[in-house]
């Protein structure tokens, strides 16, 4: 028997820009208007694991085991988009708004379930070999929760006729998170001081789905009446295959060299899911290509391992999250959303692992 308390996922993003400059954008004001436009986004994940587990021996070669987790999936989520026009009123000698929009968008979300692992192990002398099958999650609603905010705002009296206002706001509402089905296999080679590892990981799709129980998610709205889910957020996985390669060199009986790669491909399906209209608490649309390398020093009574991780990932021709460069009136002041954006990922981590045997 075994217990295990692991992280499965922890991210963070931090994002702000602000964009200030004269234009023309109005044909009824003579000259350059000022424009200010701002984007803040704000995302923290989580996703904790706390397991029991059981394996026996069916066999000097063979032997097979079953665990079951429960999973704890949090995540606080705040985005808003904001601009302005401002002009100078001669009359009043003072500088005047006269148009401003809005959009914010805010989630605080927890979903909890329960999921099982089963394992073959088959040891082949210099091979070993494990193949584990991951159920999808079984949904705890009366543990999730979740509290949603999102609004959408334009107050354009002296240009435009139309000034939209909604707000959709709950707190309480059941939370449902889905995992694929997780098939792994992993074979092991050891010849000499050496052995070298793999892994091969399939992640099945997931279709695009509500993240919170909608029939209880309330929205207002001055102008119209706006579609039952404008407050509901959504995800979607696409299938992804990944894979990992370790070797382990043995220098002398203290000291092992390691080091590995492994891939981290993105799973979230924007093909299943409208960027311009579906409510998205995610922002990921690059693979990532994790380097690891270390030393272990076997001990008297321990083992110490260091060791340093690299990551490194990018995407190009993203679609924009938001325009503040080209304002539009048909667009409440932003610029239509192009397929420019580009992202960069670096990320540097210290390993440091610690074993005492008694």
């Amino acid at each position: 028997m075994s217990y295990a308390v692991l992280n499965t996922d922890y991210s963070f993003f931090d994002i702000a820009l602000r964009n200030e400059m004269k234009t023309e954008i109005l044909d009824d004001y003579p000259g350059e208007e000022i424009y200010l436009g701002g984007y803040r986004y704000s995302n923290r994940v989580r996703d904790d694991w706390i397991g029991l587990g059981s394996s026996k021996k069916l066999s000097d070669n063979v032997g097979i085991g079953f665990s079951m987790f429960a999973t704890f999936r949090s995540q606080k989520y705040f985005t808003v988009t904001d601009n302005g026009i401002i002009i100078y009123d001669s009359t009043l000698m003072d500088y005047n708004t006269i148009g401003q929009s809005s959009f914010a968008e805010e989630l605080n979300y927890l979903a909890a379930g329960l999921l099982w692992k089963i394992g073959l192990g088959i040891d082949l002398d210099k091979w070993n070999i494990g193949f584990s099958l991951t159920t999808p999650r079984v949904n705890l609603n009366f543990i999730g929760n979740t509290k949603i905010y999102r609004t959408a705002m334009v107050s354009m009296e002296s240009i435009s006729p139309t000034n939209p206002k909604i707000i959709t706001t709950q707190e309480g509402l059941k939370t449902t998170y889905k995992s694929p089905w997780i098939f792994d296999l992993g074979l092991e080679y050891s010849f000499n001081k050496t052995a070298i590892a793999t892994r091969m990981a399939y992640f099945t799709r997931i279709d695009a789905y509500d993240m919170v129980e909608n029939t209880k998610v309330e929205s207002y709205s001055n102008v119209f009446i706006p579609n039952t889910d404008f407050g509901v957020p959504k995800t979607a996985h696409r299938p992804v295959f990944n894979v990992a390669v370790g070797i382990e060199q043995e220098l002398s009986e203290k000291i092992k060299l390691q080091a590995g790669f492994r891939t981290d491909f993105n799973y979230l399906d924007f093909d299943a899911l409208d960027e311009l209209l579906d409510f998205i608490p995610y922002l990921n649309y690059w693979d990532l290509y994790h380097f690891t390398g270390g030393v272990t020093w076997h001990l008297v009574k321990s083992d110490l391992t260091l060791g340093l991780g690299y990551t490194t990932g990018r995407s190009n021709d993203d679609l924009q999250q938001v325009n503040l460069s080209d304002p539009d009136l048909d667009r409440y002041l932003f610029g239509e959303r192009q397929d420019v954006a580009s992202a960069r990922y670096y990320q540097l981590n210290a390993i440091l692992g610690f074993i005492y045997f008694f």
